[in-house]
């Protein structure tokens, strides 16, 4: 048999079918408010992680966090309502959310388990294609969901915000710096805001943060509008006009006295590295790369973002 069909207990014969394939999973799950897919390392899910489906309670970001420190790698898909799984040689097709309600037997869902090779493979494309449309998250920009959530109401109840979904604005941004310098006002900056960056990535990430991550506190930046980055924003770097850094999260910026520049505190993934920007003009389109070349400040699309991201993905 190349399909089952199941209604009765879906989580349980998810969980059954899964744990007897070897391979790493990945899904497209809408919402997720219990880790029933047991994440690891080299697992990917996309979610609907928006500011609007974590207030209406539809996705726990504790539970995302969960996740990333097992290694997972998490996507945000706003307006997703896709739920699927692949690992190994299956996929799974259904209505079922990662919830309690649909573990729980509070809804009646129906799941089909495909072990067709080309339709594991169709679906396996799908989901591929559904991470590169996301924008990928990381532990900080995580944390800032987790106050946002409420637990959704018992079933039954209608909420009015639950039924709208909010298109999250990313604010990514592609900037141009400099290396510090020897000038004594940039030094001091550098040396007054290095502290207060590690305890707000302590606070983010939690005491053993530095296993993973790093803090780049190089480089200066000279832009009038300084007051336009906040903590939490996602940063590419063009330095000197030569290289492109990874992606990182705002932890700190320190102003520089008698000047309208500051310095940047970056917390990056340490298993990152920059990119010379003649490779980045092999890997992106002509449009995306002059952007990044000529980037003083520029807030990236969520298209632009998946593009740059993809330097990376490698």
């Amino acid at each position: 048999m190349t399909t089952e069909v199941v209604i009765d207990d879906p989580w349980g014969n998810i969980l059954r079918v899964v744990g007897n394939e070897k391979g790493r999973t990945i899904a497209a799950v809408a919402y997720v408010t219990k880790g029933l897919l047991k994440l690891t390392r080299n697992d990917f899910l996309v979610c609907d992680a928006s500011k609007g489906c974590v207030k209406s309670g539809n996705t726990d970001p504790k539970v995302l966090l969960q996740y990333l420190n097992k290694g997972a790698r998490i996507w945000n898909h706003p307006g997703l309502h896709a739920k699927t799984i692949v690992r190994g040689r299956l996929a799974i097709v259904g209505s079922a959310n990662s919830s309690g309600a649909s573990a729980d037997g509070q809804l009646t869902e129906l799941i089909a388990i495909l072990k067709d090779r080309s339709s594991v493979m169709a679906v396996r494309q799908r989901i591929e294609a559904l991470a590169r449309q996301s924008t990928s998250l990381d532990p900080i920009s995580i944390e800032r969901l987790v106050p946002l959530f409420k637990p959704a109401r018992r079933l039954g109840t209608r909420r009015k915000s639950a039924r709208a979904i909010e298109q999250v604005k990313s604010r990514a941004w592609c900037i141009a710096t400099h290396y510090i310098n020897e000038r004594p006002n940039i030094e001091t900056a550098r040396e007054r805001g290095s502290p207060k960056a590690h305890r707000s990535t302590k606070q983010l990430l939690g005491k053993r943060w530095t296993r993973n991550y790093r803090i780049d506190d190089d480089v200066s930046w000279s832009g009038r509008s300084v007051d336009r980055l906040k903590l939490g924003d996602y940063i590419f770097e063009v330095v000197e006009g030569k290289i492109l850094r990874p992606p990182g999260t705002l932890v700190h910026l320190e102003s520089i006295k008698d000047s309208k520049g500051a310095v940047l505190f970056i917390c990056r993934e340490k298993r990152l590295r920059s990119r010379n920007l003649k490779s980045v003009r092999k890997r992106v389109e002509p449009a995306i790369f002059k952007m990044v070349k000529n980037a003083d400040m520029r807030q990236l699309t969520l298209t632009q973002l998946d593009s740059v991201n993809e330097v990376f993905a490698d």
